[in-house]
C-alpha cells in the first residue's frame, strides 16, 4: 500500500476499501473488476493502482486487514473467564455478531473467503495469520473450561471430538450451500441471522445431550 493512501480522509479510504471488499466478495479474485472498484470508489483505475500496486496486492491487503480485525476485535476479545463450555460457545457467537455489525464488509468478505478457500492466494504472511487464528480457536475449546459439568458415563475426549466434528460438519454444510448457490451469491443479513440462531440451537441440543441432568 502506497503511503499516499494512508493520508486520505477516513471517508475516502472507506469508500475505496468498501468498493473493493464488495467486488471481491461478490465475484472472487479472478472475476473481480478493478475498473468497477475504481468507478464505485469515485477514482481512476490508475489512482487505485498507484495506491495498491496491482490487483493481487490490493486483494492481499484486504485479506490481511480483515484477518487483523477478526483477530484483534474478535478472537482476542473472547472471554476465557466463562468456564461453561457451551455458554462460551454461545457468547462467542454473540461477540462475532457484534463485531460483524461494526465491520460488516470486512468480516463478510473474510467469511466468504473461508467458505471458498480455493479462490484464495495465500502469501506466507497471510497463511501465518490463518494458522495463528486456528491455534487460538483450539484454545477457545479447551482452556479454563469446567469439564465437571459433562456426563461422567461418557468418555470426555470422544464427546469433545463429537462436538467439534458436529460443528465442523455444520460449517462444511454452509460451505457447500455457498458453493451450490454460486460464487456471485452473497448471503443476506436475514440469512446470516438465521445461521447464527440455528448454530445456537445446535449448541443448546448438544448441551442437553452431554451435560449432567
Amino acid at each position: 500500500m502506497n503511503e499516499a493512501f494512508s493520508k486520505l480522509s477516513n471517508e475516502k479510504k472507506s469508500a475505496i476499501l468498501n468498493a473493493a471488499y464488495n467486488e471481491f466478495e461478490e465475484h472472487g479474485f479472478k472475476r473481480a473488476s478493478t475498473n468497477k472498484i475504481a468507478a464505485k470508489a469515485g477514482i481512476g483505475k490508475g489512482t487505485l493502482f498507484y495506491y495498491f500496486g496491482n490487483k493481487k496486492k490490493l486483494y492481499q491487503y484486504l485479506i490481511t486487514s480483515s484477518f487483523d480485525i477478526a483477530y484483534d476485535e474478535y478472537l482476542m476479545q473472547i472471554n476465557f473467564d466463562e468456564t461453561d463450555y457451551f455458554d462460551r460457545l454461545e457468547s462467542i457467537t454473540d461477540l462475532k455478531q457484534k463485531v460483524s455489525n461494526l465491520y460488516p464488509n470486512e468480516l463478510s468478505f473474510l467469511s466468504k473467503l473461508l467458505l471458498t478457500p480455493e479462490d484464495m492466494d495465500w502469501s506466507d504472511v497471510i497463511q501465518e495469520k490463518r494458522e495463528e487464528s486456528e491455534r487460538l480457536w483450539e484454545k477457545v475449546l479447551t482452556e479454563n473450561v469446567d469439564f465437571s459439568k459433562f456426563r461422567e458415563d461418557l468418555p470426555r475426549e470422544k464427546v469433545l471430538n463429537l462436538i467439534k466434528w458436529g460443528l465442523e460438519g455444520y460449517r462444511k454444510e454452509l460451505e457447500q450451500k455457498a458453493k451450490s448457490l454460486g460464487n456471485s451469491t452473497v448471503f443476506s443479513e436475514e440469512e446470516i441471522k438465521y445461521f447464527y440462531q440455528e448454530y445456537n440451537d445446535y449448541i443448546a441440543l448438544l448441551k442437553k445431550t452431554y451435560y449432567k441432568s
